[in-house]
């Protein structure tokens, strides 16, 4: 059990010492995530078998201080509880408990807000259910992963422009082989002239 739920159940025991021994009562404890902004009204609806009952509340809230020059912003406040009352027909077995939030203005959040349990009533006596309002983080942008991809393709790319690269060089070298041959044939040349020279002296 976490220190949130001790304090919350210690606070039911001292409303419990209150209330008429007479009254079935729900302490419901809500908690909520500093994601949830104000809300207008918390509807709760009970059900065991054929039995549905409606309550509805507003919650407490709770306000920012931000710096100097900015507003300040309401939220709904993270721990609370409220204490409702069931009717004296109710038998103590299992029931299930749902609560949704509403906006100001008294429009739902879309998607909903709601969240349940289920609890064990007790008539004459108090007990203690509790639920949780979250909204969740907001998805990743799509198409993160494709950019990387698309890098890839241009390391890809710089690899055939090597290539290209070292067939150019190849090229270049089978020119400068040609070049080497084609100066010896020159040079037998000179070599022949100089022997005619020889002979004519002779």
């Amino acid at each position: 059990m976490t220190f949130r739920h001790v304090w919350v159940s210690l606070a039911a025991l001292t409303f419990a010492a209150a209330c008429s021994s007479d009254d079935t009562v729900v302490s419901l404890n809500v908690s909520a995530t500093d994601r949830v902004p104000a809300v207008e009204r918390l509807q709760v609806t009970f059900t065991q078998g054929s039995r549905k009952l409606v309550r509805e509340f507003e919650p407490p809230s709770d306000e920012s201080s931000p710096p100097e020059g900015e507003e300040p912003v309401t939220s709904i406040k993270n721990n609370f509880f409220e204490r409702l009352t069931l009717p004296d027909d109710w038998e103590k077995a299992e029931a299930k408990l749902a609560v949704e939030a509403f906006q100001k203005g008294g429009a739902p959040f879309d998607p909903p807000l709601v969240d349940e349990t289920t609890f064990t009533v007790h008539p004459n006596a108090v007990v203690a259910a509790y639920v949780e309002l979250d909204i969740p983080e907001p998805p990743p942008p799509m198409g993160g992963e494709g950019g990387a991809g698309g890098a890839g393709g241009a390391d890809a790319g710089g690899a055939d422009a090597g290539a290209d690269t070292s067939g150019a060089g190849a090229g270049a070298g089978g020119a400068g082989a040609g070049g080497a041959n084609g100066g010896a044939p020159g040079a037998g040349g000179g070599a022949d002239d100089a022997s005619g020279g020889v002979g004519g002296a002779g």
